[in-house]
C-alpha cells in the first residue's frame, strides 16, 4: 500500500465501510467477518452512529492507526 499523507483535518473525517475496504484493499465480506470479528479493530476504531439505527461510520485517523498497527 502506498503511503498517503493526510492532514489533521482529513483524519477527523468520518468514513463508511466501503471507503475502509477500498483503503485496505479487501472485500466487504472479508472486512465484516474477519477483520472486525477477529482483530481489535473496534477497540482502535470504535464505530460512530450518527442516527440510532444508521450505518456506522469510523474516524479516518483511527482506521489509519489500525492499519499502521497491523503493518508493524
Amino acid at each position: 500500500m502506498s503511503e498517503i499523507m493526510y492532514s489533521e483535518l482529513d483524519k477527523e473525517r468520518l468514513i463508511n465501510v466501503n471507503e475502509i475496504t477500498r483503503l485496505m484493499g479487501v472485500g466487504r465480506t472479508y472486512f465484516s467477518k474477519c477483520i472486525v470479528k477477529e482483530t481489535n479493530f473496534l477497540e482502535i476504531a470504535p464505530p460512530i452512529r450518527l442516527y440510532g439505527n444508521g450505518k456506522p461510520k469510523y474516524r479516518l485517523g483511527d482506521v489509519l492507526k489500525f492499519i499502521k498497527s497491523r503493518q508493524d
